[in-house]
């Protein structure tokens, strides 16, 4: 739901506000809103791949999604110790 959540909204911030906040200038696909809705999208697959594996109570696909949701946290912790 978070997801979509994000994917909606960054929808509508590139619709109404389009490219206005962008984080660098080397990088032209680098707004704010397009940002949001790749994470939108991201977390959308993550989520239903969860809840696949979850239904069918398949293992693989259980292992895989932890192996992601590990790999983000430790690359969220290693950004944020590299931003101080």
């Amino acid at each position: 739901m978070f997801g979509g959540l994000l994917i909606g909204i960054g929808a509508w911030t590139l619709i109404k506000f389009g490219d206005y906040i962008t984080f660098s200038d080397d990088l032209e696909y680098a707004s704010g809103s397009k940002v949001m809705i790749a994470a939108g999208v991201l977390i959308a697959v993550i989520s239903f791949m969860g809840c696949c594996g979850a239904w069918k109570e398949n293992r693989c696909m259980l292992v895989i999604v932890s192996i992601y949701i590990i790999n983000f946290y430790l690359a969220m912790c290693t950004i944020s110790l590299k931003k101080f």
